[in-house]
Protein backbone atom coordinates (compact mmCIF):
# COMPACT_ATOMS: atom_id res chain seq x y z
CA UNK A 1 0.00 0.00 0.00
CA UNK A 2 1.25 3.50 -0.76
CA UNK A 3 0.22 7.03 0.20
CA UNK A 4 -0.64 9.72 -2.29
CA UNK A 5 -0.38 13.29 -1.06
CA UNK A 6 -2.47 15.93 -2.80
CA UNK A 7 -1.89 19.56 -1.92
CA UNK A 8 -5.00 21.77 -1.91
CA UNK A 9 -5.04 25.40 -0.87
CA UNK A 10 -4.71 25.43 2.90
CA UNK A 11 -4.90 21.62 3.16
CA UNK A 12 -2.63 18.66 2.64
CA UNK A 13 -4.91 15.80 1.64
CA UNK A 14 -3.43 12.41 2.25
CA UNK A 15 -4.94 9.65 0.10
CA UNK A 16 -4.26 6.09 1.08
CA UNK A 17 -3.58 4.05 -2.06
CA UNK A 18 -4.01 0.30 -2.04
CA UNK A 19 -1.77 -2.18 -3.86
CA UNK A 20 -3.61 -3.76 -6.82
CA UNK A 21 -0.89 -5.80 -8.35
CA UNK A 22 0.56 -5.14 -11.78
CA UNK A 23 -2.81 -4.69 -13.57
CA UNK A 24 -3.70 -1.23 -14.77
CA UNK A 25 -6.34 0.03 -12.32
CA UNK A 26 -9.68 1.47 -13.38
CA UNK A 27 -10.22 5.21 -12.98
CA UNK A 28 -13.43 6.49 -11.39
CA UNK A 29 -14.93 9.94 -11.12
CA UNK A 30 -16.06 11.46 -7.79
CA UNK A 31 -18.45 14.44 -8.17
CA UNK A 32 -19.27 16.49 -5.07
CA UNK A 33 -22.12 19.00 -4.82
CA UNK A 34 -23.04 21.30 -1.95
CA UNK A 35 -26.58 22.25 -0.96
CA UNK A 36 -27.25 25.00 -0.33
CA UNK A 37 -24.22 26.38 -2.10
CA UNK A 38 -23.69 29.02 0.62
CA UNK A 39 -23.94 26.46 3.40
CA UNK A 40 -20.31 25.37 3.43
CA UNK A 41 -17.51 23.66 1.55
CA UNK A 42 -15.96 20.20 1.15
CA UNK A 43 -12.35 19.02 1.19
CA UNK A 44 -11.38 18.04 -1.42
CA UNK A 45 -13.13 20.92 -3.07
CA UNK A 46 -12.89 19.74 -6.68
CA UNK A 47 -14.29 16.82 -8.61
CA UNK A 48 -11.63 14.12 -8.82
CA UNK A 49 -10.42 11.15 -10.91
CA UNK A 50 -9.53 8.38 -8.50
CA UNK A 51 -7.90 5.01 -9.10
CA UNK A 52 -10.09 2.03 -8.23
CA UNK A 53 -9.42 0.67 -4.79
CA UNK A 54 -7.99 3.86 -3.39
CA UNK A 55 -9.05 4.91 0.10
CA UNK A 56 -10.10 8.56 0.43
CA UNK A 57 -11.35 10.85 3.19
CA UNK A 58 -13.78 13.70 2.55
CA UNK A 59 -14.62 16.43 5.05
CA UNK A 60 -17.46 18.98 5.14
CA UNK A 61 -16.85 22.47 6.57
CA UNK A 62 -19.89 24.59 7.45
CA UNK A 63 -20.14 28.33 6.99
CA UNK A 64 -21.12 30.51 9.97
CA UNK A 65 -24.81 30.11 10.64
CA UNK A 66 -25.07 26.68 8.99
CA UNK A 67 -24.83 23.12 10.26
CA UNK A 68 -23.61 20.08 8.28
CA UNK A 69 -26.44 17.52 8.36
CA UNK A 70 -24.98 14.65 6.31
CA UNK A 71 -23.95 13.09 2.99
CA UNK A 72 -26.46 11.97 0.39
CA UNK A 73 -26.37 10.48 -3.11
CA UNK A 74 -24.09 7.47 -3.38
CA UNK A 75 -23.24 7.93 0.29
CA UNK A 76 -25.81 8.10 3.08
CA UNK A 77 -24.05 9.04 6.28
CA UNK A 78 -23.76 11.77 8.89
CA UNK A 79 -20.12 10.99 9.65
CA UNK A 80 -17.76 13.87 9.15
CA UNK A 81 -15.09 13.32 8.02
CA UNK A 82 -16.12 10.27 6.00
CA UNK A 83 -13.70 7.59 4.74
CA UNK A 84 -14.42 5.28 1.77
CA UNK A 85 -12.77 2.96 -0.74
CA UNK A 86 -13.45 3.97 -4.33
CA UNK A 87 -14.69 1.11 -6.51
CA UNK A 88 -17.06 2.98 -8.81
CA UNK A 89 -18.09 6.45 -9.95
CA UNK A 90 -19.53 8.53 -7.11
CA UNK A 91 -22.04 11.38 -7.00
CA UNK A 92 -22.02 12.82 -3.50
CA UNK A 93 -23.95 15.75 -2.01
CA UNK A 94 -22.89 17.53 1.19
CA UNK A 95 -26.03 18.86 2.84
CA UNK A 96 -26.09 21.87 5.13
CA UNK A 97 -29.01 23.39 7.06
CA UNK A 98 -29.24 26.97 8.22
CA UNK A 99 -29.21 27.17 11.97
CA UNK A 100 -32.12 28.66 13.89
CA UNK A 101 -32.10 30.11 17.35
CA UNK A 102 -34.78 30.65 19.94
CA UNK A 103 -35.74 34.23 20.71
CA UNK A 104 -37.24 33.92 24.17
CA UNK A 105 -39.12 36.89 25.59
CA UNK A 106 -40.56 37.10 29.06
CA UNK A 107 -42.38 39.98 30.72
CA UNK A 108 -42.25 41.56 34.12
CA UNK A 109 -45.30 43.72 34.61
CA UNK A 110 -48.20 44.30 32.28
CA UNK A 111 -47.74 44.97 28.58
CA UNK A 112 -47.38 43.44 25.14
CA UNK A 113 -44.30 42.49 23.17
CA UNK A 114 -44.69 42.08 19.42
CA UNK A 115 -42.38 40.28 17.02
CA UNK A 116 -43.76 41.71 13.82
CA UNK A 117 -47.37 40.48 14.25
CA UNK A 118 -46.78 37.86 16.97
CA UNK A 119 -47.76 38.62 20.54
CA UNK A 120 -45.86 37.57 23.59
CA UNK A 121 -45.64 35.44 25.69
CA UNK A 122 -43.93 33.20 23.19
CA UNK A 123 -40.77 31.36 22.20
CA UNK A 124 -40.02 31.60 18.50
CA UNK A 125 -37.09 30.11 16.58
CA UNK A 126 -35.53 32.22 13.85
CA UNK A 127 -33.07 31.26 11.12
CA UNK A 128 -29.54 32.51 11.39
CA UNK A 129 -29.29 35.96 9.90
CA UNK A 130 -32.97 36.75 10.33
CA UNK A 131 -33.76 40.37 11.18
CA UNK A 132 -36.49 40.59 13.78
CA UNK A 133 -38.09 43.71 15.21
CA UNK A 134 -39.51 43.48 18.71
CA UNK A 135 -41.60 46.20 20.31
CA UNK A 136 -42.69 46.59 23.93
CA UNK A 137 -46.11 48.18 24.37
CA UNK A 138 -47.23 48.92 27.96
CA UNK A 139 -50.80 48.35 29.02
CA UNK A 140 -52.89 51.20 30.40
CA UNK A 141 -51.48 52.54 33.68
CA UNK A 142 -48.11 50.91 32.99
CA UNK A 143 -44.84 52.19 31.53
CA UNK A 144 -42.08 50.32 29.75
CA UNK A 145 -38.82 50.72 31.69
CA UNK A 146 -36.40 48.75 29.54
CA UNK A 147 -35.06 45.47 28.22
CA UNK A 148 -32.81 43.25 30.30
CA UNK A 149 -31.33 39.82 29.74
CA UNK A 150 -28.97 39.39 26.79
CA UNK A 151 -29.64 42.96 25.65
CA UNK A 152 -30.03 46.01 27.87
CA UNK A 153 -31.80 49.00 26.38
CA UNK A 154 -34.49 51.52 27.22
CA UNK A 155 -35.63 51.74 23.59
CA UNK A 156 -39.09 50.24 23.23
CA UNK A 157 -38.29 48.99 19.70
CA UNK A 158 -35.28 46.77 19.04
CA UNK A 159 -34.06 45.45 15.70
CA UNK A 160 -32.25 42.15 16.18
CA UNK A 161 -30.06 40.26 13.74
CA UNK A 162 -30.32 36.65 14.87
CA UNK A 163 -26.90 35.01 15.17
CA UNK A 164 -27.35 33.09 18.42
CA UNK A 165 -29.96 32.27 21.02
CA UNK A 166 -31.38 35.45 22.56
CA UNK A 167 -33.20 35.80 25.86
CA UNK A 168 -34.95 39.10 26.53
CA UNK A 169 -36.94 40.42 29.46
CA UNK A 170 -39.39 43.26 28.82
CA UNK A 171 -39.82 45.20 32.04
CA UNK A 172 -43.01 47.13 32.73
CA UNK A 173 -43.67 49.17 35.87
CA UNK A 174 -46.82 50.81 37.04
CA UNK A 175 -47.00 54.38 35.80
CA UNK A 176 -47.76 56.43 38.88
CA UNK A 177 -50.80 58.58 38.29
CA UNK A 178 -51.35 62.14 39.43
CA UNK A 179 -53.21 62.11 42.74
CA UNK A 180 -56.75 63.41 43.00
CA UNK A 181 -57.64 65.91 45.72
CA UNK A 182 -59.94 64.58 48.41
CA UNK A 183 -63.29 66.40 48.54
CA UNK A 184 -64.16 67.76 52.00
CA UNK A 185 -67.29 69.38 53.29
CA UNK A 186 -65.27 71.12 56.05
CA UNK A 187 -63.08 73.88 54.60
CA UNK A 188 -60.88 74.12 57.72
CA UNK A 189 -57.23 73.39 56.95
CA UNK A 190 -56.36 70.30 58.95
CA UNK A 191 -52.73 69.42 59.59
CA UNK A 192 -51.23 66.57 61.57
CA UNK A 193 -48.03 66.50 63.64
CA UNK A 194 -45.65 63.72 62.59
CA UNK A 195 -42.66 62.14 64.34
CA UNK A 196 -39.94 60.91 61.91
CA UNK A 197 -37.71 59.31 64.49
CA UNK A 198 -38.35 55.55 64.49
CA UNK A 199 -35.86 52.81 63.60
CA UNK A 200 -36.03 49.05 64.15
CA UNK A 201 -33.58 46.21 64.51
CA UNK A 202 -34.99 44.35 61.54
CA UNK A 203 -34.96 47.27 59.11
CA UNK A 204 -32.14 49.49 60.37
CA UNK A 205 -30.00 47.28 62.58
CA UNK A 206 -30.92 49.01 65.84
CA UNK A 207 -33.98 50.21 67.73
CA UNK A 208 -34.45 53.94 68.27
CA UNK A 209 -34.84 55.24 71.80
CA UNK A 210 -38.44 56.13 71.00
CA UNK A 211 -39.22 52.41 71.02
CA UNK A 212 -36.90 51.55 73.91
CA UNK A 213 -36.62 54.55 76.25
CA UNK A 214 -34.25 53.48 79.06
CA UNK A 215 -35.46 49.97 79.80
CA UNK A 216 -37.58 48.42 77.04
CA UNK A 217 -36.26 45.71 74.71
CA UNK A 218 -38.27 45.26 71.50
CA UNK A 219 -36.41 41.99 70.87
CA UNK A 220 -38.42 40.58 73.76
CA UNK A 221 -41.68 39.25 72.39
CA UNK A 222 -44.56 38.28 74.64
CA UNK A 223 -47.88 37.04 73.25
CA UNK A 224 -46.78 38.05 69.77
CA UNK A 225 -45.96 41.64 70.70
CA UNK A 226 -42.61 43.33 71.08
CA UNK A 227 -41.76 45.10 74.31
CA UNK A 228 -41.90 48.81 73.44
CA UNK A 229 -41.93 52.06 75.40
CA UNK A 230 -45.61 52.79 75.04
CA UNK A 231 -48.94 51.90 76.59
CA UNK A 232 -50.24 51.48 73.04
CA UNK A 233 -49.22 49.14 70.24
CA UNK A 234 -49.19 50.12 66.55
CA UNK A 235 -51.60 48.09 64.45
CA UNK A 236 -48.72 47.24 62.10
CA UNK A 237 -46.30 46.70 64.99
CA UNK A 238 -43.29 48.89 65.80
CA UNK A 239 -41.84 50.19 62.55
CA UNK A 240 -39.06 52.15 60.88
CA UNK A 241 -39.56 55.55 59.32
CA UNK A 242 -37.06 54.39 56.71
CA UNK A 243 -39.48 51.71 55.49
CA UNK A 244 -41.23 52.96 52.32
CA UNK A 245 -44.16 50.61 52.93
CA UNK A 246 -44.74 52.31 56.28
CA UNK A 247 -44.60 55.80 54.78
CA UNK A 248 -47.04 54.75 52.06
CA UNK A 249 -49.38 53.33 54.71
CA UNK A 250 -49.24 56.46 56.84
CA UNK A 251 -49.75 58.98 54.05
CA UNK A 252 -52.57 57.05 52.37
CA UNK A 253 -54.44 56.90 55.66
CA UNK A 254 -53.90 60.63 56.14
CA UNK A 255 -55.22 61.33 52.67
CA UNK A 256 -58.39 59.34 53.27
CA UNK A 257 -59.16 61.16 56.53
CA UNK A 258 -58.90 64.59 54.91
CA UNK A 259 -55.48 65.76 56.07
CA UNK A 260 -54.26 68.81 54.16
CA UNK A 261 -50.67 68.81 55.37
CA UNK A 262 -48.16 67.00 57.56
CA UNK A 263 -46.22 69.07 60.09
CA UNK A 264 -42.97 67.19 60.60
CA UNK A 265 -41.15 67.42 63.93
CA UNK A 266 -37.81 68.55 62.52
CA UNK A 267 -34.48 68.24 64.34
CA UNK A 268 -32.19 70.03 61.94
CA UNK A 269 -29.30 68.88 59.80
CA UNK A 270 -26.41 68.04 62.11
CA UNK A 271 -24.89 64.57 62.44
CA UNK A 272 -25.35 64.39 66.18
CA UNK A 273 -27.37 62.13 68.47
CA UNK A 274 -30.26 60.93 66.31
CA UNK A 275 -30.70 64.22 64.44
CA UNK A 276 -29.34 62.87 61.17
CA UNK A 277 -31.64 59.83 61.41
CA UNK A 278 -34.56 62.17 62.01
CA UNK A 279 -33.58 64.20 58.94
CA UNK A 280 -33.43 61.01 56.90
CA UNK A 281 -36.84 59.95 58.19
CA UNK A 282 -38.26 63.40 57.47
CA UNK A 283 -37.05 63.31 53.90
CA UNK A 284 -38.41 59.79 53.43
CA UNK A 285 -41.85 61.14 54.27
CA UNK A 286 -41.38 64.26 52.15
CA UNK A 287 -40.31 62.22 49.12
CA UNK A 288 -43.73 60.55 48.87
CA UNK A 289 -45.83 63.69 49.45
CA UNK A 290 -46.17 64.57 45.78
CA UNK A 291 -47.21 61.06 44.75
CA UNK A 292 -49.90 60.85 47.43
CA UNK A 293 -51.06 64.43 47.01
CA UNK A 294 -50.32 65.88 50.45
CA UNK A 295 -48.43 68.96 51.62
CA UNK A 296 -45.93 69.29 54.43
CA UNK A 297 -44.22 71.81 56.67
CA UNK A 298 -41.66 71.73 59.47
CA UNK A 299 -41.85 72.21 63.22
CA UNK A 300 -38.31 73.18 64.18
CA UNK A 301 -36.90 71.82 67.45
CA UNK A 302 -34.59 74.66 68.42
CA UNK A 303 -33.47 72.78 71.54
CA UNK A 304 -31.09 70.84 69.29
CA UNK A 305 -28.95 73.90 68.68
CA UNK A 306 -27.47 73.91 72.18
CA UNK A 307 -26.40 70.28 71.77
CA UNK A 308 -24.81 71.19 68.44
CA UNK A 309 -22.81 73.97 70.11
CA UNK A 310 -21.79 71.70 73.00
CA UNK A 311 -20.49 69.16 70.48
CA UNK A 312 -18.36 71.83 68.82
CA UNK A 313 -20.25 71.65 65.53
CA UNK A 314 -21.26 75.33 65.61
CA UNK A 315 -20.00 78.35 67.49
CA UNK A 316 -23.47 79.47 68.58
CA UNK A 317 -27.09 78.42 68.52
CA UNK A 318 -27.73 81.23 66.07
CA UNK A 319 -25.17 79.77 63.67
CA UNK A 320 -26.63 76.27 64.06
CA UNK A 321 -30.20 77.44 63.47
CA UNK A 322 -29.14 79.62 60.53
CA UNK A 323 -27.53 76.62 58.86
CA UNK A 324 -30.63 74.54 59.50
CA UNK A 325 -32.96 77.13 58.00
CA UNK A 326 -30.69 77.63 55.02
CA UNK A 327 -31.23 73.93 54.36
CA UNK A 328 -34.99 74.38 54.73
CA UNK A 329 -34.95 77.29 52.30
CA UNK A 330 -32.88 75.38 49.74
CA UNK A 331 -34.71 72.07 49.97
CA UNK A 332 -38.27 72.70 51.15
CA UNK A 333 -39.65 76.22 50.82
CA UNK A 334 -39.82 76.19 47.03
CA UNK A 335 -41.23 72.68 46.83
CA UNK A 336 -44.75 72.85 45.37
CA UNK A 337 -45.89 70.49 48.13
CA UNK A 338 -44.66 72.71 50.94
CA UNK A 339 -47.47 74.27 52.99
CA UNK A 340 -48.07 77.91 52.18
CA UNK A 341 -50.57 80.45 53.47
CA UNK A 342 -51.20 83.33 51.10
CA UNK A 343 -48.26 82.08 49.02
CA UNK A 344 -45.88 82.28 51.97
CA UNK A 345 -44.27 79.12 53.42
CA UNK A 346 -45.33 78.15 56.92
CA UNK A 347 -42.84 77.16 59.62
CA UNK A 348 -43.41 76.38 63.28
CA UNK A 349 -40.93 76.24 66.14
CA UNK A 350 -41.24 74.06 69.22
CA UNK A 351 -41.53 76.03 71.35
CA UNK A 352 -38.91 77.89 71.20
CA UNK A 353 -36.98 76.32 74.06
CA UNK A 354 -33.45 77.63 73.71
CA UNK A 355 -33.44 80.57 71.29
CA UNK A 356 -35.75 83.06 72.98
CA UNK A 357 -34.64 86.36 71.50
CA UNK A 358 -36.34 88.25 68.73
CA UNK A 359 -32.99 89.65 67.67
CA UNK A 360 -31.59 86.13 67.36
CA UNK A 361 -34.53 84.94 65.26
CA UNK A 362 -34.25 87.98 63.04
CA UNK A 363 -30.62 87.08 62.39
CA UNK A 364 -31.59 83.47 61.64
CA UNK A 365 -34.53 84.15 59.34
CA UNK A 366 -33.95 87.55 57.78
CA UNK A 367 -31.81 86.23 54.95
CA UNK A 368 -34.34 83.66 53.81
CA UNK A 369 -36.14 84.10 50.52
CA UNK A 370 -39.00 83.70 50.94
CA UNK A 371 -39.24 84.62 54.58
CA UNK A 372 -41.70 82.23 56.25
CA UNK A 373 -44.80 82.77 58.30
CA UNK A 374 -43.31 81.79 61.66
CA UNK A 375 -45.38 80.42 64.56
CA UNK A 376 -44.41 79.66 68.14
CA UNK A 377 -46.26 77.48 70.61
CA UNK A 378 -48.98 79.30 72.53
CA UNK A 379 -47.73 82.08 74.79
CA UNK A 380 -44.26 82.30 73.21
CA UNK A 381 -44.71 84.60 70.22
CA UNK A 382 -42.83 87.43 71.90
CA UNK A 383 -39.72 85.21 71.94
CA UNK A 384 -39.72 85.46 68.15
CA UNK A 385 -39.70 89.26 68.06
CA UNK A 386 -40.74 90.77 64.76
CA UNK A 387 -40.30 87.40 63.06
CA UNK A 388 -43.27 86.00 64.96
CA UNK A 389 -46.49 85.83 62.94
CA UNK A 390 -48.64 83.81 65.29
CA UNK A 391 -49.03 80.90 67.67
CA UNK A 392 -50.40 77.38 67.76
CA UNK A 393 -52.05 75.69 70.70
CA UNK A 394 -50.79 72.35 71.97
CA UNK A 395 -51.72 69.84 74.65
CA UNK A 396 -51.30 70.58 78.37
CA UNK A 397 -53.11 69.52 81.51
CA UNK A 398 -50.98 70.79 84.36
CA UNK A 399 -54.05 72.22 86.11
CA UNK A 400 -56.41 69.46 84.99
CA UNK A 401 -58.11 71.92 82.65
CA UNK A 402 -56.65 71.02 79.26
CA UNK A 403 -59.84 71.70 77.30
CA UNK A 404 -60.36 75.06 78.97
CA UNK A 405 -56.83 76.13 78.05
CA UNK A 406 -57.54 75.45 74.40
CA UNK A 407 -60.90 77.16 74.64
CA UNK A 408 -59.26 80.24 76.17
CA UNK A 409 -56.81 80.30 73.27
CA UNK A 410 -59.72 80.26 70.83
CA UNK A 411 -61.65 82.92 72.73
CA UNK A 412 -58.87 85.35 73.49
CA UNK A 413 -55.82 84.85 71.30
CA UNK A 414 -56.11 83.01 68.02
CA UNK A 415 -57.75 85.86 66.11
CA UNK A 416 -55.11 88.37 67.18
CA UNK A 417 -52.41 86.74 65.07
CA UNK A 418 -51.63 86.91 61.39
CA UNK A 419 -51.94 83.12 61.57
CA UNK A 420 -53.32 81.19 64.51
CA UNK A 421 -53.60 77.43 64.71
CA UNK A 422 -55.70 75.33 67.04
CA UNK A 423 -55.10 71.81 68.31
CA UNK A 424 -57.02 68.59 68.80
CA UNK A 425 -55.69 65.42 70.40
CA UNK A 426 -57.03 62.03 71.50
CA UNK A 427 -55.45 62.05 74.97
CA UNK A 428 -52.07 62.06 76.65
CA UNK A 429 -50.83 59.03 78.58
CA UNK A 430 -47.04 58.96 78.54
CA UNK A 431 -44.63 56.11 79.26
CA UNK A 432 -41.72 58.14 80.61
CA UNK A 433 -41.86 56.91 84.19
CA UNK A 434 -42.40 53.28 83.19
CA UNK A 435 -39.67 53.66 80.55
CA UNK A 436 -37.07 54.71 83.12
CA UNK A 437 -37.04 58.45 82.44
CA UNK A 438 -38.86 59.44 85.61
CA UNK A 439 -42.15 61.24 86.18
CA UNK A 440 -41.17 64.17 83.99
CA UNK A 441 -44.68 65.16 82.90
CA UNK A 442 -46.80 64.85 86.02
CA UNK A 443 -50.22 64.81 84.38
CA UNK A 444 -52.32 62.79 81.97
CA UNK A 445 -55.35 63.21 79.76
CA UNK A 446 -57.42 60.06 79.47
CA UNK A 447 -58.62 59.10 76.02
CA UNK A 448 -62.02 57.84 77.18
CA UNK A 449 -62.42 55.96 73.95
CA UNK A 450 -62.78 58.68 71.33
CA UNK A 451 -64.51 61.17 73.64
CA UNK A 452 -61.50 63.42 74.24
CA UNK A 453 -60.80 63.68 70.52
CA UNK A 454 -64.45 64.34 69.74
CA UNK A 455 -64.54 67.09 72.37
CA UNK A 456 -61.47 68.83 70.94
CA UNK A 457 -62.74 68.59 67.35
CA UNK A 458 -66.09 70.02 68.36
CA UNK A 459 -64.37 72.94 70.09
CA UNK A 460 -62.37 73.71 66.94
CA UNK A 461 -65.51 73.54 64.84
CA UNK A 462 -67.48 75.79 67.17
CA UNK A 463 -64.64 78.33 67.26
CA UNK A 464 -64.65 78.33 63.44
CA UNK A 465 -60.88 78.45 63.27
CA UNK A 466 -59.05 78.41 59.95
CA UNK A 467 -56.15 76.11 60.85
CA UNK A 468 -56.09 73.02 63.07
CA UNK A 469 -53.17 70.81 64.05
CA UNK A 470 -53.92 67.25 65.12
CA UNK A 471 -51.56 66.25 67.93
CA UNK A 472 -50.11 63.77 66.99
CA UNK A 473 -49.99 61.08 64.34
CA UNK A 474 -47.47 58.87 66.07
CA UNK A 475 -46.02 59.96 69.39
CA UNK A 476 -46.51 56.57 71.00
CA UNK A 477 -44.30 57.47 73.95
CA UNK A 478 -46.74 60.19 75.03
CA UNK A 479 -49.88 58.35 73.97
CA UNK A 480 -51.10 61.11 71.66
CA UNK A 481 -51.04 58.86 68.59
CA UNK A 482 -53.96 58.98 66.17
CA UNK A 483 -52.47 56.26 63.95
CA UNK A 484 -54.22 52.87 64.19
CA UNK A 485 -53.37 50.81 67.26
CA UNK A 486 -54.41 47.47 68.70
CA UNK A 487 -56.24 49.36 71.45
CA UNK A 488 -58.23 51.80 69.30
CA UNK A 489 -58.14 50.34 65.81
CA UNK A 490 -59.25 52.97 63.29
CA UNK A 491 -61.58 54.71 65.76
CA UNK A 492 -59.69 58.01 65.90
CA UNK A 493 -59.37 58.17 62.13
CA UNK A 494 -63.07 57.52 61.65
CA UNK A 495 -63.88 60.49 63.89
CA UNK A 496 -61.53 62.67 61.87
CA UNK A 497 -63.24 61.52 58.66
CA UNK A 498 -66.55 62.62 60.11
CA UNK A 499 -65.03 65.97 61.11
CA UNK A 500 -63.42 66.77 57.77
CA UNK A 501 -66.41 65.52 55.80
CA UNK A 502 -64.64 63.19 53.39
CA UNK A 503 -66.66 60.61 51.40
CA UNK A 504 -64.76 57.68 52.94
CA UNK A 505 -65.22 55.36 55.89
CA UNK A 506 -63.53 52.57 57.81
CA UNK A 507 -63.72 50.14 54.90
CA UNK A 508 -61.52 52.47 52.87
CA UNK A 509 -59.00 52.70 55.69
CA UNK A 510 -58.99 48.92 55.82
CA UNK A 511 -57.91 48.85 52.18
CA UNK A 512 -54.79 50.82 53.07
CA UNK A 513 -54.05 48.42 55.92
CA UNK A 514 -54.56 45.44 53.60
CA UNK A 515 -52.22 47.02 51.06
CA UNK A 516 -49.53 47.28 53.74
CA UNK A 517 -49.99 43.67 54.85
CA UNK A 518 -49.74 42.39 51.29
CA UNK A 519 -46.67 44.52 50.62
CA UNK A 520 -44.99 42.64 53.46
CA UNK A 521 -46.43 39.21 52.64
CA UNK A 522 -45.14 39.39 49.05
CA UNK A 523 -42.04 41.52 49.56
CA UNK A 524 -39.90 39.46 47.17
CA UNK A 525 -42.52 38.94 44.44
CA UNK A 526 -42.04 41.70 41.86
CA UNK A 527 -45.15 40.72 39.90
CA UNK A 528 -47.39 41.08 42.94
CA UNK A 529 -45.63 44.28 43.99
CA UNK A 530 -46.51 45.71 40.59
CA UNK A 531 -50.15 44.80 41.18
CA UNK A 532 -49.94 46.51 44.56
CA UNK A 533 -48.49 49.57 42.83
CA UNK A 534 -51.70 49.58 40.80
CA UNK A 535 -53.67 49.45 44.04
CA UNK A 536 -51.71 52.50 45.18
CA UNK A 537 -52.67 54.24 41.94
CA UNK A 538 -56.33 53.46 42.55
CA UNK A 539 -56.14 54.78 46.11
CA UNK A 540 -54.46 58.09 45.28
CA UNK A 541 -57.01 58.63 42.51
CA UNK A 542 -59.85 57.70 44.88
CA UNK A 543 -60.97 54.65 42.88
CA UNK A 544 -61.83 52.61 45.95
CA UNK A 545 -63.87 49.88 44.26
CA UNK A 546 -61.06 49.17 41.81
CA UNK A 547 -58.52 49.08 44.63
CA UNK A 548 -60.60 46.59 46.58
CA UNK A 549 -61.23 44.38 43.55
CA UNK A 550 -57.52 44.11 42.80
CA UNK A 551 -56.56 43.55 46.43
CA UNK A 552 -59.11 40.75 46.67
CA UNK A 553 -57.31 38.96 43.82
CA UNK A 554 -54.10 38.78 45.87
CA UNK A 555 -53.88 36.23 48.66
Amino acid sequence: MRLLSVLFPGLLLVIILGCNGENTPAIYTMNIEITPVVGGSVIPSENMQIVSGEDIRIMALNEVGYTFTGWSGDINSKDNPFELTVNNDLDITAEFTIRNYPLTITKIGSGTVTETLIQTPQKTDYDHGSVVQVQAIPDDSWEFTGWTGDIESTDSVLTLTIASEINLVANFDVDRLDPVDVPKSNDMMVYIHYMPWFTTGDFDGSWSSHWTMANRDPETIVDGKREIASHFYPLIGPYSTNDPDVIEYHLLLMKLIGIDGVLIDWYGTYNLNDYDENLKGSNNVIDLMDEVGLNYGIVYEDRTTQQVVNAGLATSSIEAATNDFNYVEANYFNDENYITIDDTPLALVFTPVHIESGTAWNTILSGLDPNPLFLSIWGEKNDLGTEGDGEYSWVYNGNNNHAQLVQNFYNNQINSFTVGMGSAYPGFVDFYEEGGYGNIIGWEIQHNGTQTLEQMLEMASTANIDHLQLVTWNDFGEGTMLAPTDEFGFDFLIKIQEFTGVPFDESDLQLVYDLYLKRKAHASDSAIQNKLNLVFNYLITLQMDEAKALLDQID
